[in-house]
């Protein structure tokens, strides 16, 4: 984009300067635009500094009281021609109530007649019904006959979420308000405006609310927080505030308030900053549980939360407290009000509270910058920043704002309020085009069917269970890490092709699913081996697609012997045991893998289980509990190499290996413990593991058992695997575990060429998937790679 010269930036800022009309929406939004495409930041700096004047200078004049009508026509913007068919005589009145006092503004036609506003006595109970004795007898001294009268625009309070706009007032909304959970001044403005017209009895006054402070329209990626199931709220801002603004401010660049971007931070009483984009408020930090007030504490971080709750030094009530009437400004200084604050600081503090001050100032300043740096954070930046409320007075607070503030955006304070002017416009021009106006109820099912929705899609499950990153060469943590890294597996080396041979397995069939399934794992295909029909019948029921690529059946009688061959000649890289017995498939592939290896080669194949036990602090390896039923001292020797292998690949750096039998001494007696001992003694010495025996299971997984029998060799509570007597103990182990300390499990069988996935049929299809994901690894250890994708 080509830079703008001084000299044009100059010749505009005097153009606008020499105009004799109030505003120059033409000049002002093409100075805009050049100012976007400055280069020099010196000069950018300057330019922004006239822009910010002149839009003060401009807010400035339409402000006073002979351009009532020029404001009321800002405000429609394309609907302003709408606005001849006004009769001149009809009375329309704004009402605005605040907790100390009720601003009332009266329109004669489009122009100003009227403005009060009418205290509440210390003494006296603001509810409705005395606001609207009050204001029925301002009428009558202002000379305005409830028969002039034509429309009634109040400030809506917190009803029901609904979309920004104008609304007929009707009974429902009536009931809300006086259900609402919050009290807050703007709940009159209803019960006011509704009460005042049925005293009046003249039933067709038009009521209208515009903009309530439960309006919500922020987007849907703005209302997700780190949890399912709750969402962030866009109500509590002062929506009637922002909008007003956000559309002069439109008027007076000559944009359309649905097509720009603005942001508008109200600093009263209470603070909010919203983001205005394309006629929609999309960003929220609201007045309560986001910004800081008053006499609102804003953000509390959740974990001082949740300590002081749990140590009893604050209840629900008193956090309610702090939240809407006694936290913020009141809580850290004695006072609710700024000009008090900074009169004291100037005038009779002390060097400790003027530093206290300060720290204070710099704190709500600091918390309103960082709301609109965050709205500002969007694809999009803002035309305009405009600060409102009574903060905006303040020059050095407004100056504070802008000073951490570093966008090259006109930045500009507005000490007018334009919500009043809003009520009347948006009262008059749904006189006149009733069609315009919104129902209540309708927006309010609106609402809730778009939050379901939004509900609906963060419910969506992704995965069956959760899926966590394992950092590369990082012990394996639990089963869905042994699952996650099979998946960065696959992507790397390639999907294998397993063979479940008795694919007529439901379990086995559904754990094939999820590992194939797309947008979770997709880490191997499946060749299901067995009767044709049979299969066919239970991925109906699952709802799998047999595409003869991810699924394909193979057709066979004897299931075993088919899976063999498909294994021998390579057309599947594993198998997994399905619905078959497993001496069947055993004494096969064994004959198979000594088939496919040099005679001198032996293959030991033993079992090895991978459990994640819910009382245990990481992955706990079991062999054998499957294949050797009574091994001898060679033989064990032999399944420990094979049980290091699947360490390994879990990335167990410096496995301890506990070799159990009943004791953790030798007993002569007890022939498990004398060979514990001899293979520990002829294995140790290693660095790559750590090796004991004879140990009692309890001594091997539980360091208080270990520490109370006193046992003082290195694996005291901590083991990595334990290497059982017999088949025996390691079924008991293995059946103990699953199902009564609920223990997740992936199993295989090693020592071949490649593993054999072997479960239970009791194993659960997670357990199938996890016992699945292990077989990938120990395959991709060996450096054999599968069908490239």
């Amino acid at each position: 984009m080509n830079s703008v010269t001084n000299a044009e930036i100059s010749k505009l800022i005097e153009q606008i300067e020499a105009s004799n009309d109030e505003i120059c929406p033409e000049l002002t939004g093409r100075l805009l635009k050049e100012f976007a495409r400055l280069i020099d930041e010196r000069t950018a700096i300057s330019v922004k500094e006239d822009i910010e004047r002149i839009l003060m200078k401009q807010i400035g004049r339409i402000s006073s009281e002979d351009l009532s009508k020029r404001l009321i026509e800002l405000i429609a913007g394309d609907r302003k021609t709408e606005l001849n068919n006004i009769g001149e005589n009809e009375f329309t009145i704004a009402i605005i109530p605040g907790n100390t006092s009720t601003k009332v503004t009266v329109y004669r036609g489009l122009h100003l007649y009227a403005r009060e506003d009418i205290p509440i006595p210390i003494a006296q109970n603001p509810d409705a019904d005395f606001r609207v004795n009050q204001i029925r007898t301002w009428l009558q001294n202002k000379g305005i006959s409830p028969d002039k009268i034509a429309g009634i625009g109040v400030k809506g309070g917190y009803l029901q979420p609904t979309a920004g706009g104008t609304y007929i007032v009707d009974e429902e909304m009536v009931k809300d308000v006086l259900n609402s959970s919050i009290e807050h001044a703007s709940n009159f403005g209803i019960l006011i405006g509704h009460q005042l017209r049925e005293r009046m009895r003249k039933r067709d006054i038009l009521l209208t609310t515009s903009d309530p402070i439960s309006t919500d329209e922020m987007n849907d990626v703005n209302r997700i927080l780190g949890v399912s199931g709750y969402f962030r709220k866009g109500s509590g801002a002062h929506y009637l505030n922002h909008r007003s603004l956000a559309i002069i401010l439109s008027a007076l660049i000559g944009e359309k308030y649905n097509e720009d971007i603005f942001i508008t931070s109200h600093a009263g009483g209470g603070i909010s900053t919203v983001r205005h984009q394309m006629g929609r408020i999309s960003e929220v930090f609201n007045a309560f549980s986001d910004m800081p007030g008053s006499n609102r504490a804003g953000n509390i971080p959740i974990e001082i939360l949740i300590d002081e709750i749990k140590s009893g030094n604050i209840s629900i009530e008193e956090l309610k407290r702090l939240i809407y009437t006694d936290g913020g400004l009141i809580n850290l200084t004695g006072t609710n009000d700024f000009k008090t604050l900074i009169d004291f600081r100037d005038k009779g503090s002390t060097g400790a509270q003027r530093e206290k001050i300060d720290l204070v100032i710099e704190f709500f300043t600091g918390s309103i910058a960082k709301s609109i740096m965050l709205c500002a954070s969007d694809n999009m930046l803002p035309s305009i920043i405009a600060i409102s409320g009574g903060l905006a007075r303040s020059r050095e607070i407004v100056e504070r704002i802008k000073n951490r503030i570093k966008l090259n955006i006109p930045i500009i304070p507005v000490v007018n309020s334009f919500d009043a002017e809003y009520l009347i416009a948006e009262n008059i021009l749904s006189r006149l085009t009733p069609e315009n106006l919104k129902d209540y109820s309708k927006e309010k099912i609106i609402f809730a069917r778009n939050l379901n929705n939004l509900k609906k899609t963060l419910n969506t499950k992704l995965f069956d269970s959760p899926v966590m990153r394992v950092k590369p060469l990082m012990p394996a943590r639990c089963i869905n890490d042994i699952i996650f890294i099979a998946k960065e597996k696959a992507i790397e080396f390639g999907t294998p092709r397993i063979g479940i041979v008795g694919g007529n397995n439901e379990e086995a069939i559904e754990a094939a699913n999820l590992a194939n399934s797309e947008g979770r794992f997709r880490i191997a295909k499946f060749l299901l081996i067995g009767p044709f029909a049979e299969i066919s019948q239970i991925a109906w029921d699952y709802d799998i697609l047999i595409d003869n690529d991810n699924f394909t059946i193979i057709d066979a009688e004897n299931p075993v012997e088919k899976a063999m061959s498909l294994y021998k000649n390579g057309v599947v890289n594993m198998l997994m045991k399905g619905a078959i017995m497993t001496e069947q498939i055993m004494r096969s592939f064994i004959e198979t893998t000594k088939s496919m290896l040099p005679p001198e080669e032996k293959v030991f194949l033993s079992h090895v289980g991978v459990f994640e036990i819910p009382s245990y602090p990481k992955l706990l390896l079991i062999s054998d509990a499957a294949i050797n039923p009574a091994p001898n001292k060679n033989a064990k020797k032999k399944i420990i190499a094979n049980t290091l292998s699947v360490a390994k690949a879990l990335n167990i750096k410096c496995p301890k290996i506990a070799i159990i039998s009943a004791v953790e001494k030798v007993n002569p007696s007890v022939q498990s413990s004398v060979e514990a001992r001899e293979i520990a003694e002829e294995m140790s010495g290693s660095d790559e593991y750590i090796i004991e025996g004879p140990l009692s299971v309890d001594v091997a997984i539980n360091s208080r058992i270990a520490e109370e029998k006193k046992y003082s060799g290195r694996i005291r509570g901590d083991a990595d695997i334990l290497i059982m007597p017999d088949i025996e103990a390691g079924n008991i182990i293995y059946k103990t575990l699953t199902v009564s300390s609920h223990a997740k499990i992936a199993g295989v069988v090693v020592g071949g060429k490649v593993p054999l996935i072997l479960t239970s049929r009791g194993d659960t299809s997670q357990s199938k998937l996890a016992s699945i994901s292990l077989g990938i690894l120990l395959f991709t250890l060996n450096n054999l790679t599968g069908e490239k994708r």
